[in-house]
């Protein structure tokens, strides 16, 4: 059997998620961190995102500073991430609804340009993100 879900029966080039193949990731293994934070962001420069794709499922773990685990996940649509996120911080829990635009940099890394409403408290803000490597995404 291959390596679909277990019990499907599924190959992984079988596999399909509203269109899209399993056999092309985009944001699987990829790192980033944050650029800019918002006024009312939590993420610092010290934040590491680790992402995973399947079909155009990401999903991302992260943690530093305050955030003791935080985990997002989403659809990805073109150059649109619409994902959710929630995570918790020293102070309780937080989840937010953001979307974020897909950039291209010229030396082939990915940016990610996040506009964030908090759910769990008030605030809103831009948050960007670009793909880094790190020895930290590996503890994660």
């Amino acid at each position: 059997m291959g390596g679909g879900w277990p019990g499907s029966g599924a190959r992984d080039g079988d596999l399909k998620v509203a269109g899209a193949s399993l056999t092309e990731p985009e944001f699987s293994g990829r790192c980033m961190r944050p650029t800019l934070t918002g006024a009312s962001g939590v993420v610092s420069n010290d934040t590491i995102l680790v992402f995973v794709q399947i079909g155009n499922v990401v999903s991302a773990r992260y943690r530093s500073g305050h955030i003791v685990d935080g985990y997002l996940i989403g659809l990805l649509e073109a150059a649109t991430l619409q994902f959710r996120y929630v995570q918790a911080d020293i102070h309780g829990n937080d989840a937010g609804v953001p979307s974020g635009i897909i950039e291209h940099l010229s030396d082939g890394r990915l940016r990610l340009i996040e506009h964030f409403q908090w759910l769990t408290r008030s605030g809103s803000g831009t948050n960007i993100f670009e793909e880094c490597c790190h020895e930290k995404a590996v503890e994660l």
